[in-house]
């Protein structure tokens, strides 16, 4: 089971047990420690001519900010949000998976200034970086230090292909669903440790940051949760529902209908994997697919109806 940006939240996760044990701080300026983002653009535009044409970029000296990337205000985004961003991929010649999973893929230019907007972007990536470079592990082993072994999720990793105790077990159940299962029960794991604030992980007060509005101004993320970003980050929203941005995850302000309250985070994946963790009830739940392109409207049939299934059940 491919879970696409679910890890996105372990992520955060991650960098709150860094502050704490004082790798860096959320105003850490990220340029000064990750050598591969002290040199970035900002993307203003095109010269004229044929597809793809020559990129325009000025130079920005702006901080890029450890709590930007994590609430996705630092300027970046993914090229299948931005025609300007694809075009300047292409006239790099930097194809769809040329360089999946590298630093090098995520080397690209800034798209507003650091702090003033908000899109989805790679900042996540680039905070694992930091994590990198300041713990001395591989963002896998930081994970697995600190919070896959100790929470017992035996069957989460980024490259299954080098882990021959994932492989044998895989190997063993035959039966694919079995499989799913055991991966998606690695998840609802971490929703626990949220909702019960597992101090064996961090403090009550690291969890209690991670799951808090974190946005001066929700203008931009309404704007894209509302727009064209309501089918894939918005899928699980009522239509035109009031919201913000924390640490990773999208955070409701107001109840949804027969649904999650009030102050309820969610998380999404690009493959149609959806959870969501209601802080006032204590509900959570997660609900995995492997469907593309992401915002698949029967996968939102799916969540949706689950999640009203899972209230009436709670209330009865």
């Amino acid at each position: 089971m491919w879970i696409g940006s679910i890890t996105k939240l372990q992520t955060c996760m991650a960098c709150m047990i860094g502050i704490e044990k004082g790798l860096f701080t959320l105003d850490t300026n990220v340029r000064e420690v990750v050598p591969e983002l002290k040199e970035i653009n900002i993307l203003t535009g095109f010269e004229e001519g044929d597809f793809p044409r020559k990129p325009i970029t000025k130079s920005c000296n702006d901080q890029i900010t450890l709590r930007q990337l994590l609430t996705h205000t630092s300027g970046m985004i993914y090229d299948y949000g931005h025609d300007g961003l694809k075009e300047w991929s292409a006239y790099h010649g930097i194809q769809d998976n040329t360089f999946s999973g590298t630093l090098k893929g995520y080397q690209k230019p800034l798209v507003y200034s650091p702090g003033q907007g908000w899109a989805y972007s790679p900042g996540m990536d680039w905070a694992g970086r930091l994590i990198e470079v300041t713990s001395g592990l591989t963002l896998e082993q930081y994970l697995k230090q600190h919070i896959w072994d100790k929470l017992d999720m035996t069957n989460t990793t980024f490259r299954p292909d080098l882990r021959p105790d994932i492989q044998k077990r895989r190997m063993q159940m035959v039966n694919r669903n079995r499989e799913t299962m055991e991966i998606t029960k690695d998840c609802t794991k971490v929703l626990q440790a949220l909702i019960s604030k597992n101090t064996d992980l961090m403090t009550a007060e690291s969890f209690d940051m991670l799951t808090k509005p974190q946005l001066p101004s929700d203008e931009h993320f309404l704007e894209v949760i509302r727009g064209v970003g309501q089918g894939h980050l918005g899928q699980t929203w009522d239509k035109g529902a009031d919201g913000t941005f924390g640490f990773g995850s999208s955070i409701s302000k107001q109840d949804f209908v027969d649904r999650r309250k009030k102050g309820s985070c969610n998380w999404s994946g690009m493959p149609g994997t959806h959870c969501w963790l209601d802080k006032e009830t204590g509900v959570g739940g997660m609900l995995t697919t492997q469907v593309l392109p992401p915002g698949d409207p029967m996968v939102t049939e799916l969540l949706l109806e689950m999640e009203k299934c899972l209230y009436r059940h709670t209330r009865g």
